[in-house]
């Protein structure tokens, strides 16, 4: 099998965030700082691999968030040395994700809170309302 049909999970999301981003790619090319739009689309037809290094610039460009893209690559390309980091750290968090730990952090304020069940509760409550 050659590149051209090979499978890409990586390529398979940059290819929708282009599609979505109604940007040419051209303009997706011109906004992540590639001098030329070909590599685009040998990028999103998995004949080249995405440098893990400009992925978040070409999901700016494509107006998408760069997590979804990145964890591919990373599973993708370098899957054990992915799967140490995950064990090691964690799944990576959205930003929105971080904003919630931010504000944990301000109101702990080097005092230790525990998430005992009734704040747990009052805490999964207050975010389902918020998806409402």
């Amino acid at each position: 099998m050659n590149n051209s049909t090979r499978k890409s999970p990586t390529a398979d999301l940059m290819k929708m965030a282009i599609g979505v981003s109604g940007k040419s790619q051209r303009e997706i090319a011109q906004e992540a700082g590639f001098e030329k739009q070909n590599v685009i689309s040998m990028m999103k037809n998995a004949e080249m691999k995405i440098p893990i290094d400009r992925i978040p610039a070409l999901a700016e460009a494509c107006d998408t968030d760069p997590l979804p893209i990145l964890r591919s690559a990373m599973e993708e390309y370098h899957g054990a040395a992915w799967k140490v980091l995950v064990d090691a750290f964690g799944e990576p968090l959205k930003q929105e994700e971080r904003d919630v730990l931010d504000l944990f952090r301000i109101a702990n304020d080097g005092h230790m809170i525990t998430i005992h069940s009734e704040l747990a509760d009052m805490l999964l409550t207050l975010f389902m309302l918020m998806r409402e």
